[in-house]
């Protein structure tokens, strides 16, 4: 996403806060007002960050929640489908999640 330009972070919602980087090896960073706007107003209708995507981008005026999931091990959970319901019910488009699934190589 960034070598198309989008700016982002990745959604630590077990310690509420944005990261460019693992938290072993960078610092908390904080959203721009506009950014950190959009990430409240779906908070509040759905009762919170839990739930909330892996990772939050943004580019000009559109803005994007990104989920990983391994495949075969891991799948979407309810509290997921909550965050997502909420920001549609707030007017996002659906073509504002993308579902990422990866599996390790055996190489």
């Amino acid at each position: 996403m960034q070598n198309s330009g989008w700016q982002g972070v990745w959604v630590d919602g077990f310690r509420n806060k944005y990261r460019v980087g693992l938290p072993e090896s960078s610092d908390p960073v904080a959203l721009s007002k506009d950014q950190n706007a959009i990430i409240e107003a779906v908070k509040s209708k759905n009762g919170g960050l839990r739930g909330c995507w892996d990772v939050y981008v943004w580019k000009s005026n559109k803005n994007m929640f990104i989920e990983s999931k391994r495949l075969k091990k891991d799948a979407i959970q309810d509290s997921q489908r909550g965050w997502l319901q909420a920001a549609l019910d707030l007017g996002f488009p659906l073509d504002s999640f993308m579902l990422v699934e990866w599996e390790l190589s055996a190489e």
